[in-house]
């Protein structure tokens, strides 16, 4: 852990992101913002494998087998929870998603990069550094174990966001902050 890890700020993230943003991290991003705008729906299974496969690289998010979780999710008819923003879709995509395997953290970009407004990403960077935040929260005492379950790990972000004032920073942006600090102040 970094010795000092400051306060999230409005502030403090907007300057932390515009110093450290790397063209890989951002590159990523931008080829993602645009596959997913162009394929929005989940109804043609070579969209969906196009959108599992590229974000299970780009992201490293560890996937061994795309096409079967490309399978299972174009089973499930998901665009409508989606759209609702339907916390449960993403626990549903976990244990359909590759039987004893988590994909949890892949679970929760799918559904982002469909409503980034409704699905915060989990990663364990991300995760380190909400939990830090959340001990000086006095209305919430999350446990790191308790961040794996997805409404636990959304409360935590809503109740972060509140306490912080940071209602003018976006959940994506929010995102992009907890992971690159988190994984300065966790390595």
């Amino acid at each position: 852990m970094s010795n000092t890890i400051q306060n999230p700020t409005p502030e403090f993230i907007r300057q932390y992101l515009s110093e450290n943003s790397t063209e890989e991290f951002f590159g990523a991003e931008s080829a993602l913002g645009k596959l997913f705008k162009m394929f929005p729906s989940n109804k043609n299974f070579d969209e969906v494998l196009l959108k599992v496969t590229c974000l299970n690289d780009l992201y490293q998010t560890n996937v061994y087998a795309t096409y079967r979780l490309a399978k299972n999710i174009h089973g499930m008819n998901i665009d409508s929870r989606l759209k609702k923003g339907d916390l449960s879709l993403v626990t549903d995509i976990e244990k359909n998603g590759l039987g004893n395997r988590r994909v949890y953290s892949f679970a929760t970009k799918y559904c982002s990069w469909h409503n980034q407004d409704a699905y915060p990403i989990y990663d364990k960077y991300a995760a380190n550094l909400l939990h830090y935040y959340l001990k000086s929260v006095t209305a919430n005492r999350a446990t790191k174990k308790s961040l794996l379950n997805y409404p636990d790990y959304v409360s935590g972000i809503l109740a972060l966001k509140e306490h912080y004032r940071l209602k003018k920073i976006s959940i994506k942006k929010l995102d992009k902050f907890l992971w690159l600090y988190g994984k300065q102040s966790f390595p």
